[in-house]
């Protein structure tokens, strides 16, 4: 099933492709949708490029799938994302070399949750592996980023994760059992692992 996912993707009966420089994005959405998140994922991976560096084989561009709806998004990510937590809106799957995003009701919602899996996907290709907190650290910085007059604006406040901090404190985990934590425990947790990386 794997195999047959990593070669051709969702099986949709209607799709909307959108191939750009660096991303293939194809939704079962709508055409003007996948327009969309096609030009919003080009300018996020042209925004990492000139923050990080060029990826060593640009030729490769990155998968994009945005589902319309969270079953069909269940479905396939079934057998795909074993550890990720179970209310999770959208992944990237090393394993396929997919980002896989679910519809939101809100489209900035969208949007950054399809900025912070680039990030995965980017941070992949341009690292290969890294600590758990260190890569949805940098995911969460990077998709709480805005673009405002042709330019992108880094560090704004999160106000979900400060609300954690407001009703758990700062100090239910140190930084040393943060950046020591294994994987499946870091998802586990990840209603404070996530803020607390950010």
């Amino acid at each position: 099933a794997q195999v047959a996912k990593a070669g051709q993707g969702p099986a949709w009966k209607k799709t909307f492709d959108e191939v750009g420089e660096r991303t293939e994005v194809r939704s079962d959405i709508s055409a003007r949708m996948t327009r969309i998140l096609a030009r919003h994922s080009e300018e996020t991976l042209a925004y990492l490029h000139e923050t990080f560096g060029p990826l060593p084989h640009p030729e490769q561009r990155i998968k994009v799938y945005v589902f319309s709806g969270e079953s069909g998004y269940t479905a396939y990510i079934d057998g795909v994302a074993d550890d990720s937590p179970e209310n999770t809106a959208g992944l990237y799957s090393a394993r396929l070399k997919q980002i896989l995003v679910a519809n939101q009701p809100d489209r900035a919602q969208l949007t950054s949750g399809l900025r912070h899996e680039l990030v995965h996907a980017y941070m992949d290709r341009l690292m290969g592996g890294s600590p758990t907190w260190f890569g949805e650290g940098t995911a969460e910085y990077f998709a709480a980023a805005r673009r405002e007059d042709r330019s992108w604006k880094e560090g704004a406040p999160v106000a979900s994760h400060l609300l954690v901090f407001r009703r758990l404190g700062r100090k239910k985990l140190t930084v040393e059992q943060l950046v020591t934590m294994d994987h499946e425990s870091f998802m586990l947790n990840s209603t404070y692992t996530y803020p607390m990386s950010w």
